[in-house]
């Protein structure tokens, strides 16, 4: 499953991202991604709409197991895709 880290200094916790091409009766504003924990709202690929899921305790842990801790600015991490591509089996 894909995952992204929120860009909320305050939150900054992982989330689930599914990711869907745009067709016409779509509800959604396209390139809009927004963090299940904490409510903020990040920019994506405006040719697509975006789902987000919390991940669940153990997945969230595993996570972290992972992916250590290093420390990054928000500027960093939004440049950083290997947070986007990271999977989770």
């Amino acid at each position: 499953m894909p995952i992204k880290r929120c860009s909320n200094e305050k939150c900054f916790r992982p989330f689930q991202l599914n990711s869907y091409s745009l067709k016409a009766d779509v509800v959604w504003e396209p390139g809009i991604i927004t963090c299940p924990n904490c409510g903020n709202i990040m920019k994506g690929n405006k040719e697509f709409v975006f789902l987000t899921h919390a991940l669940s305790k153990t997945q969230e842990a595993r996570f972290h197991a992972d992916h250590s801790l290093a420390v990054f600015s928000s500027k960093e991490l939004s440049l950083n895709t290997r947070f986007f591509d990271t999977k989770l089996g």
